[in-house]
């Protein structure tokens, strides 16, 4: 993976700002240290109030949900354009003519595109440690299992949700032809069906059931990324409600790996326009051609 060249393209195109305008740079510089500084400040001066016991912890809880907000708006966008742009700028048949592998390729482009969203989580790092260590300091009755408990459950959810909601942008701009069209659709399964979409089901569906404990044991809950979150952070609030929560991770992880699957898998058939897809035969002469030239190199 640290060899993988369209890996190093990706970062070398998402890191390059010599064509953006310096008074640009500057005042999008200043933008961002003077909201982060501002977040920061506001952040830690509610934790070191000591008129409230609760100030430290509905900090770090804050936190972790401003970071969901982040992975829910950014993640399915930022890989959506991934290869419909290579395809309206006429590169993309340039690059799977190459002898690059199916899985480096799709590899490639999610890990260059994952790490903007894993920035923009480091950023919200050390506030959100501040806030949970004063966070256990404070409410000392509580056994700090349990504290880490919470802790890594919902950095759970921030980074398997942010990795399937790229990974499906991804596989969206790999479907379709146009950039706008794989952003809609993935915003639409992202924030309209997995979001929206799974509460309205569970409202509807608690006017039949009448349960108590609906709420945590509702399957299509398990995918909601809101729910995750709010359990995530509380997992006291109900029995057995670390354990949906872990069946919701387990959920997108799976989901995950088969999207993966299903790239690399069908790359090649995929990879050309219905209108310019050369026959069958010859993309299977193509690829014999580049394994005997790699046999060829390795030997």
């Amino acid at each position: 993976m640290i060899g993988n060249p369209v890996l190093h393209k990706e970062l070398f195109m998402r890191l390059r700002l010599r064509q953006v305008p310096l008074p640009v740079k500057i005042g999008v510089a200043l933008l961002v240290f003077v909201s982060l500084g501002l977040l920061y400040y506001f952040m830690a001066r509610a934790v070191l109030d000591t008129s409230g016991a609760s100030n430290a912890r509905g900090v770090w809880q804050t936190c972790m949900w401003l970071q969901l907000i982040a992975v829910l708006l950014f993640a399915p966008v930022v890989t959506a354009n991934c290869i419909t742009q290579e395809k309206e700028q006429q590169t993309w048949e340039m690059l799977i003519a190459t002898r690059l592998k199916p899985s480096e390729v799709v590899f490639g482009k999610l890990v260059a595109r994952l790490a903007v969203i894993l920035l923009i989580l480091a950023l919200f790092l050390p506030i959100t440690l501040f806030g949970w260590i004063n966070s256990v300091l404070v409410e000392t009755q509580i056994a700090f299992s349990a504290r880490l408990t919470e802790l890594s459950l919902s950095y759970a959810v921030l980074l398997i949700t942010a990795v399937f909601f790229a990974t499906f942008g991804l596989y969206m701009s790999w479907q379709v032809k146009r950039t706008l069209a794989a952003i809609m659709l993935s915003y639409t399964f992202a924030i309209g069906f997995l979001l929206i979409g799974t509460f309205l089901v569970f409202i509807a569906l608690q006017f039949r059931f009448t349960d108590s404990t609906f709420l945590v044991k509702c399957p299509i809950l398990w995918v909601n990324p809101a729910y995750l979150m709010a359990y995530g952070t509380s997992p006291d609030r109900a029995e057995n409600s670390t354990l949906f929560v872990v069946y919701g991770l387990l959920v997108y992880a799976v989901g995950t790996l088969a999207l993966l699957w299903r790239m690399i898998l069908g790359f090649f058939h995929f990879s050309y326009d219905d209108d310019a897809a050369p026959p069958v035969g010859e993309r299977l002469r193509g690829m014999a051609r580049r394994a005997q030239a790699r046999t060829t190199d390795n030997a």
